[in-house]
């Protein structure tokens, strides 16, 4: 019996099995983050929008609940604004 002995895998192949890895594995190393850069800044942009229209619509009220839905009128439609402009 020879010390060399190689490890295989299930399928009959020298170690392929064991130094595989899944595509998601293999595409999260890049560096790249948990969501696209464009995405965040978006979703970013959106909230610092609904930030802006939220207060401005309640001081000029002095109702909250109309405050609160003008800030989430704000982010869906910014949301879809800022999407379709930054391409």
């Amino acid at each position: 019996m020879s010390s060399d002995r190689v490890d295989t895998c299930p399928h009959g192949a020298p170690r392929a099995c064991f130094d595989a890895r899944p595509d998601s594995a293999a595409s999260t190393e890049g560096g790249t983050g948990l969501v696209e850069v464009r995405t965040a800044v978006i979703v970013l942009a959106s909230f610092v929008c609904a930030a802006i229209v939220g207060p401005l619509t309640f001081l000029a009220n002095g109702n909250a609940p109309t405050a609160v839905l003008a800030g989430v009128v704000a982010i869906g439609g910014s949301l879809v604004a800022l999407n379709a402009l930054i391409r």
